[in-house]
């Protein structure tokens, strides 16, 4: 557990059999409950119900999502944490960050100076706007799902995505950390991310 950065994601732990050593979180985006173990925190203390904890997700032995590099927030590590400069963790992330950051530049750019739209600033005003937008949709959703309220429909973030707010919605995704567990989402909104590059590969190189 000392090996990798802990705390990517946020929790409160509702339930806890001690005598089993196991129990379950509830992700703050109102996601379904985590399995957590013993064996995965990482604590100078046992837990208890009501605890908020910060974990990562990994596949477990029966193919479900569990808490793994878990630790209790205000709880002293019983090894130490490793140097943010060092985490493979981190540079994973810069790394995609770059990488994202780098494919929606290359498909704004190709818009504005494809002739199709000829630098033409209400598109790009439209572009902009359309992102912010996006991100603000992933933001009440995120705070829907908190509170229990009516959620925004996946359909909805993923049609704004589709025209073109995708990188919104990653920035969203990252910041908020809403929308990163699902497979089937992920798989949408990186089918999406694709095929964006891919028609502004393919209009450049014509």
């Amino acid at each position: 557990m000392a090996n990798a950065l802990r705390g990517n994601l946020k929790g409160k732990l509702i339930s806890w059999k001690d005598d089993k050593g196991f129990g379950f979180i509830q992700p703050e985006d109102g996601s379904k409950e985590i399995f957590l173990h013993i064996s995965s925190l990482d604590s100078t203390r046992r837990p208890k119900s009501g605890d908020i904890i910060y974990y990562e997700l990994a596949m477990g032995q029966r193919g479900k999502m569990q808490a793994v590099n878990a630790r209790i927030e205000g709880v002293p590590l019983a090894t130490p944490e490793p140097s943010p400069q060092s985490s493979p963790t981190r540079l994973a992330k810069i790394g995609g960050w770059l990488a994202v950051s780098g494919a929606f530049l290359f498909c704004f750019i190709s818009a504005i100076y494809h002739p199709l739209f000829g630098m033409n600033f209400l598109f790009v005003e439209a572009y902009i706007v359309l992102n912010l937008i996006t991100f603000l949709m992933y933001w009440i959703d995120k705070h829907a799902a908190i509170k229990k309220r009516w959620r925004i429909p996946e359909k909805t973030l993923h049609g704004l995505e589709l025209l073109g707010g995708w990188f919104g919605g990653f920035i969203a995704q990252q910041v908020l950390r809403h929308k990163t567990i699902k497979p089937s989402y992920q798989f949408l909104f990186w089918s999406i991310v694709a095929l964006h590059v891919g028609f502004w590969s393919w209009m450049f190189f014509q």
